[in-house]
């Protein structure tokens, strides 16, 4: 959720100070791609009357519902086991509304699966793609994935 204060934190539609009191909407870091017009709403907090008015609030209110859902039943589709460990975690979360991204939106993984999945290479691909084209942004998810796949593919090779 994001972390907003009372009479100093902005809406971040219409940039009036939120105040206590006030009904008040906010979404965690849901759209990573800072590209992506919905980024807009990632990690930032509005008045519910400026949410409400605003043109993609069914969109993001869409993702956000899948992303809650996806959450509360973390099955990998590798093995389809539940997954219990947060150490043990994997998740692609909501990448792109269209492009080569779309087909990995809100997957999940063990990390242990990850190097058995069968997508593993196209996923990669279309990431790649994604930055080659910048139609994806955001460094430090892009690491992220890029570490975790690169230690799927290590931990795969000393098996």
């Amino acid at each position: 959720m994001a972390v907003f204060l009372s009479g100093h934190s902005r809406c971040a539609l219409c940039h009036e100070v939120l105040e206590e009191g006030q009904e008040i909407r906010a979404f965690s870091a849901i759209v990573p791609n800072r590209l992506d017009p919905l980024h807009l709403f990632n990690d930032a907090a509005f008045h519910k009357n400026c949410f409400k008015n605003h043109p993609m609030m069914s969109r993001i209110k869409r993702i956000d519902c899948c992303l809650r859902a996806n959450f509360r039943n973390r099955t990998t589709p590798v093995c389809n086991l539940s997954i219990d460990c947060p150490n043990d975690y994997f998740a692609t979360g909501y990448l792109a509304e269209a492009g080569d991204l779309t087909p990995f939106n809100l997957l999940q993984f063990h990390v242990w699966c990850l190097r058995q999945w069968k997508g593993l290479a196209s996923f990669e691909r279309a990431l790649d793609k994604a930055v080659g084209n910048r139609t994806f942004e955001n460094e430090i998810t892009v690491a992220y994935f890029k570490r975790e796949l690169a230690k799927s593919k290590d931990n795969g090779s000393q098996r």
